[in-house]
């Protein structure tokens, strides 16, 4: 519930149409994801995600699954049809060689189950690959705890390839949906603790021993825009422009890579079997979440948002973290639409939407080990990120009966 309410403007907010304020720029996508996005449109669970980038450690034979963008699909049924469709939009995306990762796990650089590498007949020679969610996993497993130790003396090279492929027959197994597949440990094989598919979970917080819930109070005072001593704040039109005009071109780092691999584990797998879905923003997408509920959002470099929804109540939905695995965010938080019987105020709005900037995985980590007059500061500056989110709306068009900006939603 919100303790302190200052309302600027108007009780209806406003609709993004109207405003004539300049729309800043996101990064420009390179053209060859330009047109995997045209070939393969983000829908049912079916997505463009940038490259993971390389390393060092990597061999050549591996690096091309790193250095290149991914077409990632929900199941091993969806790559038939990917590739299907691949086939259909030869004139737009020409295809020289396609292998077949997923069916010969035991290739050289990176043995186990990486989906299917597609090489394109242009003169850039660039290739792309197509995976599964949990082919996806594997990936950002390697990078994390397969090639940091792959130059290692002390490391026994045909025990650290045997653990990759265990580690991609979970995962192939839970594509294939196999009965009583375990997760293989990396413990009593002689392998180092971060090899570990999946890694002990941390703490829920670092540093000072202070537990979020007691900082939060001290900082969840808005003092940016000109603001100071309110919680939340209703914009009117020319606190929005300025919201949007002041948003800082910053991306933000994932900065619990380690935990991505618990977060599917946990999370994914078992929301989907519940129904739940990671959306690509669209400008129809709003009207259909309007009956209530929390979402999670990020917007990536090229200021795409996605979305998770989720069918059962009283779940906050799927971590923001999964919706760009790994990748870096201009901005992240929570939607979370509530009716007026919902709102402790004596002219309720029907519909409220609320946009918070709490996320965990892409800026809280380092909040937290942070005093509180310094962890203000950091909060403040993160909320300047909420001009992202409004210039994304503006993009699709999308209008809101009421907007009301917290920085956090611990307390819903």
């Amino acid at each position: 519930m919100i303790r302190t309410l200052s309302r600027c403007g108007s009780a209806l907010g406003l609709v993004f149409l109207l405003l004539a304020t300049p729309v800043l720029a996101f990064e420009p996508m390179p053209p060859i994801m330009q047109t995997l996005l045209e070939v393969f449109p983000e829908e049912n669970g079916r997505f463009v995600d940038e490259p993971f980038g390389a390393t060092s450690e990597m061999p050549a034979e591996a690096r091309p699954f790193f250095e290149t963008f991914r077409v990632v699909v929900p199941s091993v049924d969806d790559i038939e049809k990917t590739l299907a469709r691949l086939f259909a939009a030869s004139s737009r995306l020409p295809i020289k060689k396609i292998t077949r990762y997923d069916r010969s796990p035991g290739a050289p650089g990176l043995p186990g189950f990486r989906g299917v590498w597609c090489q394109t007949e242009d003169e850039s020679q660039i290739g792309f690959s197509i995976v599964t969610i949990n082919e996806n996993r594997f990936l950002i497993w390697a990078k994390m705890g397969y090639y940091p130790f792959f130059a290692n003396d002390s490391v026994n090279p045909k025990v650290r390839d045997q653990y990759a492929r265990d580690v991609s027959q979970y995962l192939a197994g839970l594509d294939l949906k196999v009965p009583d597949n375990e997760v293989p440990p990396a413990s009593g094989r002689g392998l180092p603790e971060g090899m570990d598919f999946l890694e002990p979970t941390p703490a829920p917080w670092v540093g000072g021993g202070a537990s979020p819930s007691l900082l939060v109070p001290q900082i969840e005072e808005i003092r940016t825009w000109g603001l100071s001593s309110v919680k939340a704040v209703v914009p009117a039109q020319s606190l929005m422009e300025r919201i949007i005009n002041d948003t800082k071109d910053t991306l933000y780092a994932n900065r619990d890579e380690s935990l991505i691999q618990r977060q599917f584990e946990r999370w994914l797998s078992p929301a989907f079997r519940l129904g739940a879905s990671i959306t690509n923003v669209t400008s129809g997408l709003f009207d259909t979440l309007r009956h209530g509920g929390n979402y999670s959002f990020v917007i990536d470099r090229h200021g795409r948002m996605r979305i998770c929804t989720f069918p059962g109540e009283g779940d906050d939905g799927i971590p923001d973290i999964l919706l760009f695995p790994m990748a870096p965010a201009t901005c992240a938080g929570v939607v979370s639409i509530r009716r007026g019987t919902e709102w402790a105020s004596p002219d309720p709005p029907e519909v409220a939407s609320v946009v918070c900037n709490f996320s965990s995985y892409f800026w809280a980590g380092s909040m937290w080990s942070e005093q509180a007059d310094a962890a203000r500061a950091v909060t403040d500056l993160q909320l300047q990120s909420f001009g992202q989110f409004f210039r994304a709306m503006q993009l699709f068009g999308v209008g809101f009966d009421n907007v009301i900006i917290r920085k956090h939603d611990l307390f819903w």
